[in-house]
């Protein structure tokens, strides 16, 4: 079985045999392969094989803030597209080996002759754009079946709704779809008292890269927070969220003189400062502090109790 969504882990007490689930986008299509390899194998003579996927609001709210809906007809292939089309449906396929058919008088009404399958670690979400782990899977799978690419009729694709640069880490700060749900994504979490988080940056070994796109979250679209997903990557993180060594120094010379005016409005460097501009340079501050950048002593102290 294959879908996103499931309703019951129980299987009905008349279906017997091993039970498999596969979750994602293409669940059904390694529904199928499981499949093929359960009957290859002997573990069982018929096999109930479908997928599902619902739509919830969950992932309409989750797209819907992506704007990456279309408001018009499918066209995944188009230069022109807009976004995705949402949609629900069900699917289930009874497979099993050819000899059991036979034995019950069954019409054959196609065969599944093999699969492949390939895992290149290109990306979290984005092909290579080159196809590579397409081409494997699919020369996998001829090779299974003992074809050439000449008894190919059909090829079923699958078109994004934004270009794979889009989800990279320099594409998805320019283009606009992207940039738009991030920044609303940041003014909700900062409206509703939450912490901004951004989305991992997938390029593992690339620092300079992860450092550019964590500068651009902090600075440019008002995240607080950045998430890793290699220990390599917490450190540019870290650095890339953390003051400036200016920033630091302003903000400890503004936070010591409001100290001394008991927080009453100052005049610093020819300019006005009061309470909400207080809370702005503690928040430095304090960023600094859970940074491990150096304080003045003076602004340590309110971090020793």
């Amino acid at each position: 079985m294959a879908g996103s969504i499931s309703v019951t882990t129980v299987p009905p007490p008349w279906l017997k045999g091993p039970l498999g689930w596969e979750v994602f986008r293409f669940g059904f299509p390694l529904a199928l392969g499981m499949a093929l390899q359960w009957l290859r194998a002997g573990r069982c003579d018929v096999v109930l094989c479908g997928g599902t996927d619902a739509i919830s609001e969950f992932v309409l709210s989750g797209f819907h803030s992506l704007r990456a809906q279309s408001k018009g007809p499918c066209q995944p292939f188009d230069r022109a597209r807009s976004g995705l089309n949402l949609g629900e449906g069900a699917a289930f396929l009874v497979l099993e080996s050819e000899e059991h058919a036979s034995r019950r008088g069954q019409r054959i009404r196609a065969y599944l002759s093999g699969y492949g399958l390939s895992c290149d670690a290109n990306h979290m979400t984005g092909p290579d754009r080159q196809g590579r782990g397409a081409a494997r899977a699919m020369s996998a799978a001829l090779a299974d079946a003992g074809l050439g690419a000449e008894a190919v009729d059909f090829v079923s694709a699958h078109g994004g709704a934004i270009p794979a640069q889009a989800m990279s880490s320099a594409g998805q700060f320019t283009h606009p779809l992207v940039v738009r749900a991030k920044l609303e994504i940041a003014a909700a979490c900062h409206a509703h008292g939450k912490v901004p988080s951004h989305c991992v940056v997938t390029e593992l070994t690339d620092s300079e890269a992860l450092r550019a796109a964590a500068t651009r979250a902090a600075q440019e679209l008002g995240y607080t927070r950045m998430w890793s997903i290699h220990p390599g990557q917490i450190r540019p993180i870290l650095d890339a969220f953390a003051p400036q060594e200016r920033e630091i120094e302003r903000a400890s010379a503004i936070i010591e003189t409001a100290a001394l005016a008991d927080w009453a409005p100052i005049r610093h460097d020819n300019q006005l400062h009061d309470r909400a501009s207080y809370r702005y340079y503690w928040q430095v501050i304090e960023r600094a502090h859970q940074t491990g950048r150096p304080l003045p002593d003076t602004i340590q102290s309110y971090f020793l109790h």
